[in-house]
C-alpha cells in the first residue's frame, strides 16, 4: 500500500505504474476477505442474545418518558414513573457492563439477561398515556420536521451551481436559508410546551411551504469536468464494512470463535488502501484516472 500511495503522489507516474497500483488496492480487499477465519479463543461466552436484548432495552427506554404523575406528558406520548424508568436505565447499565467484560462467565451473562428482561417487562407494563391538560398534538409537526431535515440533505447551497457536481442537486443560498430558518422556527414551536394550536398550525404551514419551495428549486450541478465519485464512494463503504467484519490478531487466540480475524499485515493492507482511496475521494481536484486507479 505504501508503494501505491507513492505512485499516487507521484505526478510523473507512468500508466503502467498506476495500473500496478490499482491492482494492489483490489488485491488487498480480496486478500483480506480470503484471510478471514474464526477465532480460537478458549471457552468464549456467546453474548449474541445479550447484545440483542440490550438493543431491545434501549429501544424500549425510548418509548416512554419519566414523570411523577403524567400531568407533564402529552396524551399522545407514554410515561412511566421515575422509579420504573430508573430501574430499566440501571438494568441496561449493568447489562452493558457484563457485555463489555471479556471475562464475564456464562452464569453472569444469563443472570444479566434475566434481570434485563424483567426490567423491560416491568417498563412496558407500566406505560400509560400522559394526562397533560389542553396539550396540543404536535405529532404532525414532528413528522414534518423529520421530512424537512431529510429534504435539506438532498441538495447543497450554491450561488450558481458551478461548484456542484452534475450528479448532485443544488438550490440557491436564499432557498437553502429559507428552509433552514423554517426548520429552526418549527423546532422552537415544537420544543415549547406552552405552544398553542394556532402556533403549531402556523409553523406547519410555514415549514410545508419552505419544503415545497426547496424541492421545486432543486437542479443538477453544472461543475465542468466534475468527476463522478459515486462508485468510489460505494467501494469505500464496502471496504469499511469489510474491515468491520474481522479483527486484527497475531494468531486468533485472542478472538472469540463467534468472531472473524485476519493477520495484522492483511488488516493494515486494507486500512492503508482505504486511507488512500479516502484521500482521493476527498480531493475535489482528483482526476477521473486517479479515481479509477484508486477504485481498482
Amino acid at each position: 500500500m505504501a508503494d501505491a500511495q507513492s505512485v499516487y503522489d507521484n505526478s510523473d507516474a507512468s500508466k503502467s505504474e498506476v495500473d500496478f497500483a490499482k491492482a494492489g488496492l483490489s488485491a488487498a480487499i480480496s486478500s483480506f476477505n480470503n484471510a478471514k477465519q474464526n477465532g480460537t479463543m478458549v471457552s468464549a461466552v456467546d453474548k449474541t442474545s445479550l447484545e440483542t436484548l440490550l438493543s431491545s432495552a434501549n429501544a424500549t427506554l425510548a418509548t416512554a418518558k419519566s414523570s411523577d404523575d403524567g400531568t407533564d406528558i402529552s396524551p399522545s406520548s407514554k410515561w412511566v414513573s421515575t422509579e420504573i424508568y430508573a430501574a430499566l436505565t440501571d438494568a441496561i447499565a449493568s447489562a452493558q457492563s457484563v457485555y463489555d467484560n471479556s471475562d464475564a462467565s456464562k452464569s453472569e451473562v444469563d443472570s444479566t439477561k434475566a434481570d434485563l428482561s424483567a426490567a423491560i417487562s416491568s417498563f412496558n407494563n407500566a406505560k400509560q398515556n400522559g394526562t397533560m391538560v389542553n396539550a396540543v398534538d404536535k405529532a404532525a409537526l414532528e413528522t414534518l420536521l423529520s421530512s424537512a431535515n431529510a429534504t435539506l440533505a438532498t441538495a447543497k447551497s450554491s450561488d450558481d451551481g458551478t461548484d456542484i457536481s452534475p450528479s448532485s442537486k443544488w438550490v440557491s443560498t436564499e432557498i437553502y436559508a429559507a428552509l433552514t430558518d423554517a426548520i429552526a422556527d418549527a423546532q422552537s414551536v415544537y420544543d415549547n410546551s406552552d405552544a398553542s394550536k394556532s402556533e403549531v398550525d402556523f409553523a406547519k404551514a410555514g415549514l410545508s411551504a419552505a419544503i415545497s419551495s426547496f424541492n421545486n428549486a432543486k437542479q443538477n450541478g453544472t461543475m465542468v469536468s466534475a468527476v463522478d465519485k459515486t462508485s468510489l464512494e460505494t467501494l469505500l463503504s464496502s471496504a469499511n464494512a469489510t474491515l468491520a467484519t474481522a479483527k486484527s490478531s497475531d494468531d486468533g487466540t485472542d478472538i472469540s470463535p463467534s468472531s472473524k480475524w485476519v493477520s495484522t499485515e492483511i488488516y493494515s493492507e486494507l486500512t492503508d488502501a482505504i486511507a488512500s482511496a479516502q484521500s482521493v475521494y476527498d480531493n475535489s481536484d482528483a482526476s477521473k484516472s486517479e479515481v479509477d486507479s484508486t477504485k481498482a
